[in-house]
This record gives C-alpha cells, sequence and structure tokens, in this order.
C-alpha cells in the first residue's frame, strides 16, 4: 500500500496499540503530495492515550513530514510536529501530552491562514512567553480545557471580530497548595465580549449532573459563547473549587440580560449570581424563563434552547455548546429550579458586596438601580410554586427603589 501513498488525497488514524500504531506509521513514511486531509485519533473520547505508549519519534515520520497540499489536519493525543507545514486552514488539536504553551503557538505561527481552529487541552504546561500569534483568516475558534489553559491561549491569539468563538472551561478543586491562577491580559476575546449588546445566561446540567453555566453574547458580525463545567466536591469536605473566572469576561454595555435555567439537580448559590450579575452594570432589561417544559423531541447536542433576539441588538442567538443535556420530566429538578430562582431573587433584591472606600462591612450595593424592563416567564410551574415565586418578585419589587422601572411582565401558569 505504501507505494500508492502518493495517491492519497485523505488519510484517517483511529485508535491502535502502540505497537500497530508504530507498524502503521513506519509504513507510511512516504511524501504525500496529493494529501489534503490527515486525520489522527488516537485516544478515544474522555480515554487518552496512554503515557507509556506514546510515538513521539514516530510523528516526525509519518509521509516524511511532507504533505505540501494538506488543508485539513485533526490530530488527537498524538505529538504530531508541524515543522514544514504552514498551509492548513483547518486545525483540531486534543492534547493530552507535555506541551508546552510555546509548543502550540509556534504550530499555529506556521499557520496563519487558519480559518477553523479547535483546541482541546487538558493541563497545558504554562510558559511565561507573552508574544502574540495573528490569525486574520479565522472565522471559527473553539477551546476547551481549564480555565486556566483557556484564558492563557486567549491571551496569546490575536483574530478578526468576525470570529465566532466557543470557549469550554471546567473548575477545578486544586490538589496541590498553590494553586496556579493565569492572569488576565488585553486580548480579542476581550474586544469580541465588549461588542456584545445582548447575553443569554443559561444553568444547566451534562450527562455527568455537573452545573454547567453559559454565556452567550452576539455581535453584528459574531457570537461568543463562555461555558464552565463545575465538578461535584471531592470526599474531602474542606476542599475550595476554584470557581468560574468573571475577571476574563467584559460585558459593561451589555443592555439586555436573558436568564434560562434548564432542568437542573443543582442550584445556583447567592455567591454565584453575584458573581455573574455584576458583569453587567448597564443593564436595562432582565429577561428570566424558568423552568422550560420538558420537550417534546430530543434536545439537540448544542444544549441551551434559541434565545429570543434582543431588539435591533443583532441575530437570533442559537445554542452552541459540546456539554450534551439529559433531561428527564420536570418534577425531578423543581426543587432545584425553585431553590436557584430564590438565590436570583435574593441577590437582586439584597445586591452585592460594596467593596468601595468608606463602604461600611458587609455593606451591599443594589444591582442594576436603573433597570427598564423586567419579565418573568414561569408558565410551566404548578399554580403553586408559580405563587411562590410571585411572592419573591413582589418582595423584590418593594425593596428596590420607585424610580427606574418602566414595565414589568409575569407569565404565569394557564387557568
Amino acid at each position: 500500500m505504501c507505494k500508492h501513498v502518493g495517491r492519497f488525497e485523505e488519510f484517517t488514524i483511529l485508535r491502535f496499540d502502540a505497537e500497530h500504531t508504530s507498524t502503521i506509521l513506519r509504513v507510511f513514511n512516504k511524501p504525500a503530495p496529493s494529501l489534503k486531509l490527515i486525520s489522527v485519533k488516537l485516544g478515544e473520547e474522555g480515554v487518552p492515550y496512554p503515557d507509556d505508549q506514546w510515538l513521539p519519534e514516530m510523528a516526525l515520520q509519518i509521509f516524511d513530514g511532507s504533505m505540501p497540499s494538506l488543508k485539513d489536519a485533526t490530530i488527537y493525543d498524538f505529538p504530531v510536529s508541524f515543522a514544514g507545514i504552514g498551509h492548513l486552514l483547518v486545525l483540531g488539536l486534543r492534547i493530552r501530552s507535555a506541551c508546552t504553551l510555546d509548543d502550540l503557538l509556534a504550530a499555529l505561527r506556521q499557520n496563519t491562514l487558519l480559518e477553523s481552529l479547535t483546541i482541546d487541552t487538558d493541563g497545558l504546561e504554562c510558559t511565561m512567553d507573552r508574544s502574540l500569534v495573528h490569525l486574520p483568516r479565522l472565522r471559527n475558534f473553539t477551546v476547551k480545557g481549564p480555565q486556566d489553559d483557556a484564558i492563557r491561549i486567549l491571551n496569546s491569539l490575536v483574530f478578526p471580530k468576525r470570529t465566532n468563538v466557543s470557549v469550554q472551561m471546567w473548575c477545578l478543586y486544586p490538589d496541590d497548595e498553590e494553586e496556579s491562577v493565569a492572569e488576565v491580559y488585553e486580548s480579542s476575546f476581550k474586544e469580541h465580549l465588549r461588542d456584545a449588546r445582548y447575553v443569554m445566561f443559561g444553568i444547566k446540567e451534562n450527562k455527568k449532573r455537573q452545573i454547567v453555566l453559559v454565556l452567550i453574547s452576539a455581535t453584528k458580525d459574531a457570537k461568543v459563547v463562555v461555558s464552565w463545567a463545575i465538578p461535584e466536591p471531592p470526599d474531602d469536605s474542606d476542599s475550595r473549587i476554584i470557581g468560574p473566572r468573571t475577571d476574563m469576561l467584559d460585558f459593561a454595555n451589555v443592555r439586555h440580560l436573558d436568564i434560562v435555567t434548564l432542568p437542573s439537580r443543582n442550584v445556583l448559590e447567592s455567591l454565584l449570581w453575584e458573581n455573574m450579575l455584576g458583569l453587567f452594570p448597564a443593564l436595562q432589561e432582565i429577561k428570566v424563563r424558568a423552568p422550560l417544559p420538558p420537550p417534546v423531541h430530543p434536545v439537540p447536542e448544542e444544549g441551551l434552547p434559541p434565545a429570543d433576539p434582543a431588539p435591533e441588538e443583532g441575530p437570533p442567538i442559537d445554542s452552541d455548546n459540546a456539554d450534551e443535556t439529559d433531561l428527564n420530566p420536570i418534577g425531578q429538578y423543581e426543587p432545584a429550579m425553585l431553590r436557584t430562582i430564590r438565590e436570583l431573587c435574593y441577590t437582586l433584591t439584597m445586591g452585592a458586596p460594596d467593596d468601595s472606600l468608606g463602604a461600611e462591612p458587609g455593606a451591599r450595593k443594589m444591582l442594576f438601580p436603573n433597570i427598564r424592563n423586567l419579565a418573568m416567564l414561569n408558565k410551566y410551574l404548578e399554580h403553586e410554586e408559580a405563587d411562590e415565586l410571585r411572592e419573591l418578585y413582589e418582595w423584590w419589587m418593594e425593596m428596590r427603589p420607585s424610580e427606574g422601572l418602566a414595565r414589568m411582565s409575569l407569565i404565569g401558569p394557564a387557568n
């Protein structure tokens, strides 16, 4: 088969053990001048290739590194060298080795014509290099991994405002006494967020029954999706999670917020609400939709349902999150969802901690004092639960200043 390598236009390797993979890569070590697509997926989904079976010396030999027509490369769990490859349009990487940020940026720096880039990493080795990689043609960019890895990658890339961005992170319980927290710099990513005027904030549950926070924003040119998966605490009750890094976000110009709580067994506590809602100082309109009814048809893998477009604030926002959601009959989720809404109402009423100079200890500042429109949609609740939530909303209204609210809508269950 090796003698036909020159005719190959596509080449795929799925999971093999080390012995067979080594044999395959030794066989296919001749130049492949017609190859346009290569896909090497040695690790199964969620199952990294064993460290003792890595074959870094083989990576340099695949097609002798000679693939002048290559445009599309997908590499999972394998240390492929990109030396001499500088014309990729599509690149997907899943990194599970001791890859450094410098290694990653070096590969990207050779392929600045990329139009689509996906990076899935777990434990990217930190470097102090602050060099930037410019990807002027990038249209779709996805990064998955621990939030510090994601922050470092976002800090390092420069891409246009038309780029659609999806950042899928998970929070961690640090094993070491010293926790590594990536510094947040000015970046193309933060510029994307500043252009947003409308955001949908979703709460859902993934297959592992972890709570997932999803922020979806849209500008006139692109869409940005940010999500965090928050794991269950370990057996050690003293363990402290490194929670969602809200300092990487900048929603100072957002005026419309749509909050959607999908069925979940988890509760979003008031502290997380404070962190999230504090990102939107310029809000003029809040819409809360919770809970949603169980779907008649299976929910697509993307996760959140389409949000209502804000008036004259860009295109409708579709959902775009890789975590799948396992939706059971809504009755199993009502207690947690009601508690989540209670926590939201408490946060809206009591405000957020006021750390400004001169503030008394424990002082709190009102969130969104100048909000113009508030809509609460809970038409799928039973009457008893709907009445309870209406009481919470009334309490919120009584606690707020009389000025600043032009319109309020409550939609409850039908008679």
